[in-house]
């Protein structure tokens, strides 16, 4: 008599917000996998994009399935992908992520050998454009910050919260997350607000440096010097605007402080309640951290250069107006300063800018103000053809958000985009890489 082992069915999970450009090859490479038992559920989280449009050019797939999640959070769209799926192991692939052939098949071994674990996961290497290698000063401690993670070939029991598997390579088992009550939306990340408790920090002291944005050999210093004091919870940082070339001194852009260096237990970001607004673009992560604690100023410059052309400054700042609109109607609309850094002319400097702009939305003739409030009063003259291409490109991008907010207005909060019906999912099968690649967004 043969007896013949069953696999435990596993349900791989991608939730995705507004990334129709890298989940293709996420939903590839789990529809790849040498392990038979398994179904892919798709979890689209609110995107405007061709995520669906992904994800129907693979339909119909008996492996398949895609499901709208209406409210907008990772550990929402978690808890969602949980409660539909079949298996009893749950796996967690990031949108931005490929797993190896063989990545399920080795979570459902290390669950199998361990039987009494909860929780498994991988080794996550980076995934770098073609005819591009890291640079040499990308050390392994540096790249963990991008998702890297490995600890070694052999199987490891976790001991350490910092060693604690990434979020995208990551499996729990069903029953587990059900007792824990699933994820809790309140720590997870929200459409591209980045800053979590979903998985343990690693470190203590968080740095938001922005793709644009350069961190001198001086600022490194200091950074250092003081994160190794225990004079204050955070500080602000101050940015240098280069645009053509040029560093921006004047038109109210110097000093720009921003408080990007902070304890991660002290920093949460503020919520100003534009998540459900389309095509933003990366501007949800200019709202600012709010900190619990002392702060203080650092010396040294953050330098902003914007290296590609005036086409992506100008296409950037499109996306961008979609949320300035928001910003300018919540107000307009009596939205108090709840969960937000606030707005008080005596406060910080964040605070005065938010105060002033509340007296701002209400102006006419913004854009026209805008180029005279930066030119001539705030002496953006100064700064040569650079500053006066930049106010007038200012001035347009004023107008952009006031259209904007006037198509707020008359649809009742929203752009005029529809979001996708939520569709019936397609049943999943009931019976029949370790490693994972992350582009380190």
């Amino acid at each position: 008599m043969t007896l013949v082992m069953t696999q435990p069915l596993i349900s791989a999970i991608i939730c995705t917000h507004n990334r129709a450009s890298y989940l293709g090859a996420a939903i590839d490479s789990l529809l790849g996998q040498t392990y038979a038992a398994y179904e892919v559920i798709v979890v689209d989280n609110v995107s405007s994009d061709e995520t669906k449009a992904v994800v129907d050019s693979r339909l119909p797939h008996p492996q398949l399935t895609y499901v709208y999640q209406g409210k907008l959070g990772l550990s929402t769209a978690r808890n969602r992908g949980a409660a539909i799926a079949q298996g009893s192991i749950l796996a967690y692939l990031d949108d931005d992520a490929e797993a190896a052939p063989h990545w399920l098949a080795a979570l459902a071994a290390a669950v199998e050998a361990h039987p009494q674990a909860a929780i498994a996961g991988g080794p996550v290497s980076l995934i770098w454009p073609p005819a591009c290698t890291p640079p040499r000063w990308l050390l392994p401690g540096l790249a963990e910050n991008l998702g890297a993670y490995d600890l070694g070939a052999t199987l490891e029991r976790i001991t350490n919260p910092g060693q604690t598997p990434r979020g995208l390579n990551y499996a729990v088992k069903q029953s587990f997350l059900a007792a824990v009550g699933g994820f809790d939306p309140h720590l997870g990340r929200v459409g591209k607000n980045l800053l979590s408790n979903e998985e343990l920090h690693r470190h203590e002291w968080v740095l938001i440096v922005d793709c644009d944005e350069r961190i001198t050999p001086e600022l490194w210093d200091e950074i250092e010097a003081v994160i190794q004091q225990d004079a204050c919870d955070g500080y602000y940082l101050n940015r240098r605007v280069f645009f053509l070339g040029t560093w921006i001194r004047h038109g109210g852009k110097y000093p720009d402080w921003n408080l990007r260096l902070f304890r991660h237990a002290k920093g949460r970001y503020e919520n100003l309640q534009t998540s459900k607004i389309p095509n933003t673009g990366d501007n949800e992560m200019h709202e600012h951290v709010m900190i619990e604690g002392r702060v203080g100023y650092l010396k040294h410059d953050i330098l902003h250069e914007d290296f590609r052309d005036l086409y992506h400054w100008l296409a950037r700042h499109n996306r961008y107006s979609n949320w300035e609109a928001q910003v300018y109607y919540n107000p307009l609309t009596g939205m108090g300063n709840g969960g937000t850094i606030g707005a008080s002319l005596l406060g910080d400097a964040v605070q005065r800018k938010r105060f002033l702009k509340k007296i701002w939305v209400r102006l006419p003739a913004k854009p026209l103000l805008r180029f005279v409030l930066f030119y001539v009063v705030q002496l953006g003259f100064l700064d040569g053809r650079a500053g006066y291409i930049y106010g007038r490109l200012l001035s347009q991008y004023e107008y952009q958000i006031g259209v904007k907010l006037f198509e707020l207005r008359q649809f009742g909060g929203q752009l005029n985009v529809a979001a996708p019906a939520e569709p019936s999912p397609v049943p999943p099968p009931r019976s029949t890489s370790s490693m994972v690649s992350s582009r380190g967004n």
